[in-house]
């Protein structure tokens, strides 16, 4: 089975990877095509039975570039990770994530397409107590939102409904995720206090904000369970991967504190990283589960105890 990954580097992507050289695929041997920016970095998992190739390829260099980069290469999987999470300029981060997707679906042949997308894409739900399921309306709120609403689009206008899968990831975090979230940021202040790096304050914004937690590890499982389904099976053009609970910024931040080894001063500021004016969003994760049999296994709190160790280890 030759599957290739674009993002191959990023958060997600080496969970992805590790967990496709986890999975079993009948005896096959498992090839991987591992797409990147930046140089791709070698799996982290042992390379039991296949081989794994590594491309440097920038998706917004001119389009023409990249075909020819990757022209004739044909996977049997697809797995489009890679895109810009934010920009000052919200055209270019909606232009970029558009092109990105185009650029690569028209480069690389695959029997089964999946793209990543993420819950932004539903903006403030009308009943925010409501869990949302993938038929809710995409209405986005944010850049980020409305630049994964158009990749969304860029994906369903390059490839017939029958190759491609779009999921729709809920709030992933997990260990080796960059400062640029609530529990990264918080988890990473926490082990620099730890460690007498830094003074006992926390400056943090609105915490009221509920959101679906999924741990990058269970979603990494997702994709890979769907790459490996078999082709017969009646798959949805589109999933979500969530877990089906909320839970709030104050939670999050209290749970943290609490495995900590500091009690710091918590100052109200302005909005933390990565926050959003949507002020609940749960998702309904039943139809991924019914399809594919996947369900979250990793607790949120092994996931918080797992993102504050892993700063632990690279406080320096």
């Amino acid at each position: 089975m030759r599957v290739a990954i674009s993002g191959a580097s990023g958060f997600l992507g080496r969970h992805l990877t590790d967990a496709l050289l986890s999975a079993r695929t009948d005896g096959a041997p498992m090839e991987l095509l591992l797409m990147d920016a930046r140089p791709p970095e070698p799996p982290g998992a042992e390379i039991a039975c296949g081989s794994v190739e590594l491309v440097r390829c920038d998706l917004l260099r001119p389009a023409g570039e990249v075909v020819r980069q990757l022209r004739g290469r044909r996977v049997d999987v697809l797995i489009h990770l890679a895109g810009l999470t934010r920009h000052a300029d919200e055209s270019f981060l909606v232009e970029a994530n558009m092109r990105m997707t185009g650029t690569l679906l028209d480069a690389i042949d695959a029997e089964r397409t999946i793209v990543t997308s993420s819950s932004a894409v539903y903006g403030q739900p009308a009943e925010p107590e409501r869990t949302i399921g993938e038929q809710y309306p995409v209405s986005p709120v944010t850049a980020y939102g409305r630049s994964c609403a158009a990749r969304e689009r860029a994906a369903v206008e390059a490839l017939p409904a029958s190759r491609l899968f779009v999921l729709r990831l809920f709030n992933l975090a997990g260990p080796g995720q960059q400062p640029v979230m609530l529990i990264p940021t918080v988890a990473s202040k926490l082990a620099r206090m730890e460690a007498g790096l830094e003074p006992r304050l926390l400056r943090l914004g609105q915490l009221d904000n509920v959101r679906d937690y999924v741990d990058v590890r269970d979603a990494a499982r997702a994709i890979s369970l769907l790459s490996t389904t078999p082709g017969g099976a009646r798959i949805p053009p589109v999933m979500n991967v969530c877990s089906g609970k909320g839970v709030s910024g104050h939670d999050v931040v209290g749970r943290l504190i609490g495995m900590s080894e500091v009690t710091p001063e918590i100052r109200a500021s302005g909005a933390y990283p990565g926050s959003s004016p949507v002020s609940r969003i749960v998702g309904d994760g039943r139809l991924i589960g019914r399809v594919i049999g996947w369900r979250p296994a990793v607790a949120l709190e092994r996931t918080l105890t797992d993102v504050l160790d892993y700063f632990r280890a690279h406080s320096a």
